[in-house]
């Protein structure tokens, strides 16, 4: 099967996948070789890398694919060991589904082959200004092209990267934001930066971007700075980030307070909705509906008024960002636990609109007596409301006493663009590294393979 074909197919990520709500899924102490059904104990440390794998719980086939080194330190004796995914809210993947981008703590950023068994193509000679700062374009024509602005040696560029067949890249640098109307100079403290939720998908490949405590659009296609509602954003407080952009590039968001923000249009930079009351800012993903809805979708800790009505607290939320309409995906009021700690949103899957990956670590226990929705990947249909589990994300994230990783350990998880691969990290139960595992949405179990593992 070609990739272009691969591109056309949209997956639907909870046919055969675990569905309960009340059904207990206990974590097992062991995970299965999908050929030959050896179980390989988590005591021994990491599964082998390449090797289809099969979560015992769930009867998913997932891999590692990343090996990264245990005996890595930096210069005060941290531990490097770790490979991770960009973030939840940018994409892994080309569009394509040709290259992957991960980041290790030895390499940088480093390219690998975003088909199975994805492996390291080479280490990417690029400096940008933070490490989620790469963005593959979403463009069809621009399958092998990603973007990332740099900061170093005191230049202000956003570079633009074409991809090669063989894995080189060749870059080009689109803008020098120094000049007017940004006026980006190298004595601003958190340099040039893009905001953490990816670009437009429409041609005009819309950035939300800062310097400093000034941010604004840019354009690459028409090579043009934009107006945008929060041109003060403070960028030194965590909720006032560079604009969001929607897939539309029609609105985009803002941040108008401490977990508080609006949408807008882009070309009036007029408010349209209110879009968070008390969503962890952080850990959220911008994507589109089946039928082409701008979505915006967070995790809720704790229920927050909303005018006369109250949002409940919730493990999975989606805004329309035109109507400010909100839903609960996945929470106590759709019959769901949770939720707990360490949640992350994904709704990157460009050609597979309308799903939506979330991993919460919560209790990372084998045999925690109440297991559902602990240490789990969820995939979520916006459109159908349906909600599945996928897999045991392995990981204790820096939410258990002596864990080694902390924040690389979170699962971060970034789906390609058909949906057919979902990717999160893992330290796997607090190893000695943190790696990238990548989950099959179209391998299911046959019967004989099912009696099998149920008897092991």
């Amino acid at each position: 099967m070609t990739l272009t074909l691969l591109m056309l197919l949209q997956v639907a990520l909870c046919d055969g996948r675990a569905t309960s709500k009340t059904k207990p899924f206990p974590m097992k102490p062991y995970v299965l070789d999908a050929e030959t059904f050896q179980q390989y104990p988590v005591s021994a440390g990491r599964p082998p890398q390449g090797r289809w794998l099969i979560d015992p719980t769930f009867g998913t086939f997932f891999m590692r694919v990343s090996n990264s080194d245990p005996a890595a330190r930096d210069g005060d004796g941290l531990r490097r060991g770790f490979t991770t995914t960009l973030y939840s809210s940018m994409p892994d993947w080309s569009n394509d589904e040709r290259f992957q981008i991960f980041y290790t703590g030895t390499e940088g950023h480093v390219l690998h082959n975003g088909q199975p068994p994805f492996e390291r193509i080479a280490r990417l000679p690029i400096a940008p200004t933070d490490i989620e700062h790469v963005y593959w374009s979403w463009r069809p024509e621009k399958a092998n092209v990603f973007y990332y602005p740099s900061s170093f040696a005191g230049e202000r560029r956003l570079y633009k990267a074409t991809v090669s067949p063989s894995g080189t890249i060749e870059k080009v640098a689109l803008h020098d934001f120094k000049a007017g109307p940004t006026a980006c100079t190298s004595t601003d403290a958190r340099g040039l930066r893009l905001s953490t939720m990816g670009m437009s998908r429409d041609a005009r490949e819309l950035v939300g971007m800062s310097c400093g405590n000034v941010c604004w659009i840019y354009s690459i296609a028409e090579d043009k700075v934009l107006g945008s509602p929060n041109r003060d954003c403070e960028t030194g407080l965590p909720s006032r980030n560079a604009p969001f952009m929607t897939p539309s590039g029609t609105r985009a968001y803002a941040a108008t307070g401490q977990y508080k923000g609006l949408s807008f249009n882009v070309s009036d930079t007029l408010p349209l909705a209110n879009v968070d009351y008390g969503v962890k800012e952080e850990h959220r993903s911008i994507g589109k509906s089946k039928g082409g809805a701008d979505i915006y979708t967070s995790v809720l800790f704790e229920a927050q008024k909303s005018g006369a009505a109250i949002r409940p607290s919730a493990t999975l939320m989606a805004v329309d960002m035109l109507t400010g309409a909100w839903k609960v995906l996945i929470g106590q009021t759709t019959g769901w636990p949770g939720p707990f700690t360490t949640v992350h949103t994904s709704m990157v899957s460009a050609n597979n609109p309308g799903w939506i990956y979330a991993s919460q670590v919560g209790a990372p226990d084998i045999g925690n007596p109440n297991p559902q929705g602990h240490n789990v990947l969820y995939a979520a249909n916006y459109d159908t409301g349906q909600v599945c589990q996928l897999t045991h994300v392995r990981t204790w994230a820096g939410v258990r006493q002596g864990n080694k990783f902390g924040y690389w350990g979170e699962p971060h998880p970034n789906g390609s663009s058909s949906g057919r691969f979902v990717a999160w990290n893992s330290d796997w139960h607090n190893s000695d590294t943190v790696d990238v595992y990548i989950l099959d949405n179209t391998r299911h179990l046959t019967a004989a393979q099912a009696a099998k593992v149920a008897g092991k």
